[in-house]
């Protein structure tokens, strides 16, 4: 706060600082001198806690705040403030599946959760015991973290409700989230793979956990199953001899074609189906994994994938112009010249300025999936929120721009970037 032609302060304790809400007046415990002469004053207000100033059903309040001169009381200043309703927001949980066996921990994040207090837990309705459950140390009023162990149920999605303990039902001080359990007992896929060329005859080799024994299957299918993005389906046999052990003990690994009508790009959701000799069919989760053209360009990870809009601060609107950067496959080795590069952001059709193109790999024709290329964006200053396409094209002389490769990102409000 910046006070001109106040008091001349020495020390914290030469002003004292409380807001008026009602009848209620209550003080600031952490009031801080920054620098103060007979011209201006400036002090560093930390806020408390403010409870029960917004009423239950508004999301704000306005409270008047005064700063007073211990020397001179008659040099009082005042000031509105508006105190605003912070809701709880639940972020993540790490990890978001889980064996239904139990016994494992997750952690979950939450944005503006009270703090500190003691928390319940509540899994599919019914409590964890508190033993189970801890608020780790690096959490504050800004940022929570609470982690429990989970109880062992049948295989599904549970809904968790996180709440303050004191917190009367219906709390609305609580985050709800959902918890992925898989049955464990099952086959089970580890860190699949995301996707591959139609190209190529193969998937990258599979690794597994709770993989029947050989001796007791009859059969393995892989199955490519149909998806929002693809009605195609397909089937194909596996060798069982493919199966076998890898370096890690209890993890098998296997290494499966693709099928032969797979031509085109598409997502699938791929499993693996084990017949057994007593007559029971065990099938592993679905992935998905992505179909592409490992000749075509394609944008591999876009850096950062996040971006904040403009910003206001202290009423200066700050035109803030992300640099990004795009690692693409496959992008032609003779674009070098920036001009003949175009980057068109959809719905706002604004431009972004193309930095740097930096082919990393090249390799001869014919090998599939394997150049790779660093291209440098400049963001145009950016003001709604939202999910913008960016599409990189090539500028073609005398016909319409040839698209080469495109990417989503997302803007945020610069409140909410980190």
């Amino acid at each position: 706060v910046e006070i001109l032609n106040f008091v001349t302060l020495t020390s914290n304790a030469d002003v004292s600082v409380t807001y008026q809400f009602g009848e209620n007046e209550e003080f600031f415990d952490s009031v801080h001198l920054v620098s103060s002469n007979a011209e201006k004053t400036e002090l560093l207000i930390v806020t408390p806690g403010f409870k029960n100033v917004v009423p239950i059903g508004k999301t704000d309040q306005s409270i008047v705040i005064s700063i007073k001169p211990s020397q001179d009381p008659r040099k009082e200043v005042t000031l509105n403030y508006l105190v605003q309703a912070v809701q709880a927001r639940f972020v993540a949980v790490t990890p978001s599946t889980s064996p239904a066996s139990g016994g494992k921990t997750v952690t979950a994040e939450i944005d503006f959760f009270e703090y500190p207090t003691p928390v319940h837990v509540a899994f599919g309705g019914a409590l964890l015991p508190q033993a189970d459950i801890s608020v780790l140390t690096v959490s504050s009023k800004v940022k929570s973290f609470v982690k429990f162990s989970l109880p062992t149920k049948s295989h599904g999605a549970y809904d968790v409700v996180i709440s303050p303990a004191l917190c009367a039902t219906p709390c609305t001080k609580s985050v709800q989230f959902t918890v992925d359990l898989y049955d464990d007992s099952l086959p089970n896929i580890q860190l699949p793979p995301s996707g591959g060329p139609f190209q190529k005859s193969a998937l990258p080799t599979l690794y597994l956990t709770n993989a029947p024994a050989p001796v007791s299957i009859t059969t393995i299918t892989l199955v490519f199953g149909a998806s929002d993005t693809s009605s195609v389906t397909a089937e194909v046999l596996v060798d069982i001899n493919k199966l076998q052990e890898s370096t890690v003990v209890g993890v098998k690994r296997i290494n499966v074609a693709l099928p032969v009508g797979i031509t085109a790009p598409a997502v699938f959701m791929v499993s693996l189906r084990f017949a057994l000799t007593n007559g029971v069919v065990k099938s592993s989760a679905p992935f998905a994994y992505t179909v592409f053209d490992g000749f075509a360009p394609r944008v591999i990870e876009i850096n950062p994938s996040r971006v904040p809009t403009s910003a206001t601060v202290e009423g200066r609107k700050l035109h803030l112009q992300s640099q990004v950067s795009l690692l693409c496959a496959n992008f032609p080795v003779d674009v070098t010249d920036l001009q003949k590069l175009r980057a068109v952001l959809s719905p706002s059709l604004q431009t972004a300025e193309v930095l740097e193109v930096k082919h990393l790999v090249m390799c001869e024709s014919g090998f599939h999936d394997c150049n790779r290329t660093l291209v440098k964006l400049r963001m145009p200053a950016l003001e709604a929120p939202g999910v913008e396409e960016l599409v990189l094209s090539r500028v073609v002389a005398g016909s319409a721009p040839q698209q080469l490769a495109m990417a989503h990102l997302t803007v945020v409000p610069s409140c909410d970037h980190e």
